[in-house]
């Protein structure tokens, strides 16, 4: 069955008038409609390609700030996270 065989099988296009965001819907899912081997795939039609999100930089740097402030304050706690972070490296876990 081909991709539109499949979309009349849904029902698209049948006695229903559609708003523009089911028409976009319709076309992503119909631009992307592949039959591979058995199965038919299809890209998620309500999911955008990026969303915009907005910068954390600053809000990390203050995280880091904070961890090292209370690391440099609470001796202990400090030599147990350096532990962790030493076994990180030695299991490739994390790079320098």
């Amino acid at each position: 069955m081909s991709g539109s065989g499949i979309l009349k099988v849904w029902g698209y296009g049948q006695q229903h008038q559609h708003d523009p965001e089911e028409k976009l819907a319709w076309r992503k899912i119909s631009s992307s409609l592949k039959l591979d081997g058995e199965k038919y795939e299809v890209s998620v039609s309500w999911k955008n390609e990026l969303p915009s999100l907005p910068s954390s930089r600053r809000l990390a740097e203050r995280r880091l700030q904070s961890t090292e402030q209370k690391l440099a304050k609470y001796t202990s706690v400090a030599q147990v996270f350096q532990e962790v972070i030493d076994n990180y490296l030695d299991k490739s876990y994390l790079r320098e």
